[in-house]
């Protein structure tokens, strides 16, 4: 059972609260509402580093940043890629990690 008044559930709730006027208009009806009790029913594990990223450019930094020292695996999970630049960005720093030996696993639905 999770406690829905620990400190990960009050993370969850702060993380929704702080995207939901971003995403409330481009989501599904509930999208949010799953996410929430998806987010606050995981289970605790060590190692883990959490970061809000609201503003575009921080956030695309933050994931060009990660696929630049991935050296194992990356795990791509994004619903719509676009044939721009920051598209292109994506897709040229997945090969080169892919060249490098990283293994990249990007599900397509």
């Amino acid at each position: 059972m999770t406690d829905q008044t620990g400190p990960l559930h009050t993370a969850a709730e702060q993380a929704a609260t702080a995207v939901e006027p971003f995403l409330a208009d481009s989501l599904p009806a509930g999208a949010l509402d799953r996410w929430r009790k998806l987010l606050t029913t995981l289970p605790l594990t060590r190692g883990n580093h959490v970061e809000l990223l609201i503003d575009g450019d921080a956030t695309f930094d933050a994931i060009f940043d990660a696929i630049d020292s991935a050296q194992d695996y990356l795990l791509v999970q994004f619903f719509i890629i676009h044939d721009d630049s920051i598209g292109i960005k994506f897709q040229q720093r997945l090969i080169q990690r892919a060249g490098a030996g990283v293994r990249i696993y990007f599900p397509l639905r």
